[in-house]
């Protein structure tokens, strides 16, 4: 993995040189390096033996938090670090008088795509008590009201369970049934705000709407074709490493604040890659995909998997990138080691 690696590294390095960005870039592309790196080493599947017990105890840490996330909404507490440096819970985070559950990150999105990243791993290992588990993750991702995890986690239950057989099929069914049902009478203002999000990202993605925040975010797509194709954009090179904002805000500040554009935000990874590096940059990037599939290095499923949550993720550099590549890794290597185990 280390040539398509070193070849896209080796690319954002060119776009920034070419647009004579700033030597600021610099400063980002150290970290890239540094977070990118990793996936490119070969493990062998004792390099992680017991990650996934150790994985699941770290979500078992965030419980308390997102239970306290749900008494500030319903009792009134003092949202948790609200007035620490190390947390940022802004009022982005919440939808009417609810704050929307996030337990200790930066995002609610991002804590329900780390929701779905549990539930993947957990779904290839037999678990004690996993039906509670499993349970108390899907509860806790509707909480989070974000669409990028329910739309991720139907995907994985798709995926995991409905392809088995038919007896595993209905009781996914019945599960998922009986756990919306609970939600639903436990927390009905907040389910009901979340189908009212599904409802209005819908109809915004049907009418190419782009002013709100919902309607910028289901149509990213469209924003990278129209660079491009348009007279200001550099279909081969792209604006430069990262360096995607100033096109955005040029080319979108009429649709209003509320919409991620007009800020210099796109929440698509893709797009991100394609303006900041060109065509040619984004070919690179995908075939780092394709090879890690063809070679096994990981299964395809994982692979979709992590292309979903780039759908809405907008930035090259972030755990969740690059991260999650290495925890799955590290998931499949662990996999192996217990299937030895069994047949020993």
């Amino acid at each position: 993995m280390i040539i398509p690696i070193g070849i896209f590294l080796f690319w954002c390095f060119v776009t920034a040189v070419y647009n004579q960005l700033n030597i600021k870039w610099l400063i980002s592309f150290i970290p890239l390096f540094l977070m990118i790196i990793p996936i490119s080493f070969t493990y062998s599947k004792f390099d992680f033996n017991g990650f996934q017990k150790y994985f699941l105890c770290g979500f078992l840490l965030t419980i308390p938090f997102a239970f306290y996330d749900l008494a500030t909404s319903y009792f009134g507490f003092i949202p948790f670090g609200s007035t620490s440096a190390l947390f940022d819970y802004s009022a982005g985070g919440v939808l009417g008088n609810f704050l929307r559950v996030r337990s200790t990150f930066s995002e609610p999105s991002f804590y329900a795509i780390y929701l779905c990243l549990v539930f993947y791993v957990q779904s290839d290992f037999d678990i004690k008590y996993k039906k509670i588990l499993v349970t108390t993750i899907i509860i806790l991702l509707l909480l989070t009201l974000s669409l990028t995890g329910v739309f991720i986690m139907a995907f994985l239950v798709y995926y995991k369970y409905f392809r088995g057989t038919i007896i595993r099929k209905f009781k996914t069914i019945i599960t998922v049934i009986l756990v919306t049902i609970i939600s639903y009478i436990i927390f009905p203002s907040t389910f009901d705000q979340l189908i009212n999000r599904i409802s209005n990202t819908y109809f915004s993605f049907n009418s190419s709407n782009i002013t709100g925040s919902e309607e910028s975010r289901i149509n990213t797509f469209p924003v990278l074709i129209n660079y491009f194709t348009s007279s200001d954009g550099n279909i081969l090179i792209g604006e430069g490493y990262s360096n995607y904002e100033s096109w955005l805000i040029n080319n979108y500040s009429y649709a209003g604040l509320l919409s991620s554009f007009a800020r210099g935000q796109i929440h698509n990874a893709f797009a991100v890659i394609g303006i900041s590096t060109g065509l040619m940059g984004l070919i690179i990037y995908l075939s780092i995909f394709l090879i890690m599939g063809s070679k096994n290095i990981l299964p395809w499923d994982a692979i979709i998997f992590h292309l979903l949550i780039q759908l809405s993720y907008t930035l090259m550099i972030g755990y969740f990138l690059w991260g999650i590549l290495l925890v799955i890794i590290a998931n499949k290597n662990q996999k192996m080691l217990e299937n030895i185990s069994h047949t020993t």
